[in-house]
This record gives C-alpha cells, sequence and structure tokens, in this order.
C-alpha cells in the first residue's frame, strides 16, 4: 500500500501581495521554477507568510502550469490574477525582471504558476 502524504511549503510575500492573496484578489502566485517549486503538487499547502509583520495563512494548491517565461506564465493566468492592480503585462514582466537575478533564472529554470 502507498500512502501519499500533502506538504507544507512556506512562502513569504510582500504587500500588497500579501493582502491581494489573502482577500482572494489574486489566486495565482508566480515563482522561479527551481528546485524548491519543482516539489509543489497539487493538494499541497502553501503557508503565506508578510514578510514585514510574519502573519500567515493557508492556501491549497489546485493546479500548477510550468512556463519559460513570466510573459507566457502571466497571459496564461490572466493579468487580474496573479498582479492586481497592475495595468499592463509589460509593467508586470517589469516587476518580476527588478527581483535580484529574475531575468537570469528565468532563463535557467523557466517559470511556475500556482493556482489556489
Amino acid at each position: 500500500m502507498c500512502l501519499l502524504y500533502n506538504m507544507n511549503f512556506i512562502m513569504k510575500l510582500s504587500e500588497p501581495h500579501f493582502t491581494n492573496t489573502k482577500n482572494n484578489k489574486k489566486t495565482v502566485e508566480i515563482r522561479i521554477y527551481d528546485d524548491k517549486r519543482k516539489k509543489l503538487k497539487i493538494n499541497d499547502i502553501i503557508t503565506f507568510k508578510n514578510s514585514e509583520n510574519n502573519k500567515s495563512f493557508k492556501r491549497k494548491i489546485k493546479n500548477i502550469k510550468v512556463f519559460n517565461s513570466f510573459e507566457k506564465a502571466i497571459k496564461y493566468a490572466k493579468l487580474k490574477n496573479c498582479l492586481p492592480g497592475i495595468k499592463t503585462y509589460k509593467e508586470a514582466i517589469k516587476l518580476y525582471h527588478s527581483f535580484p537575478n529574475y531575468k537570469k533564472l528565468e532563463k535557467k529554470f523557466g517559470v511556475i504558476a500556482i493556482f489556489f
């Protein structure tokens, strides 16, 4: 008999992304598809922690998709679902590329869209 266990992962979010995710305005988290994210599976639990005050809440992963770029991930997930308040795809991609090494890591690992 094989038992499958759901894992619990921790991810930090800054504002306004923490509040938007908590209030279900943001229903997709997009990250670099590095070794940590490769462990994520449907039905796993993510505990999102506010990077400013350590408040937290949990979400269950409903779906996962992997892409070779932020642009493709954002267009698939729809801008309003992954970055509410951002007006254009260009602005969204610029935001992701503003994180240290994200442009290089995007090319190396690809990008994961996590739906909850």
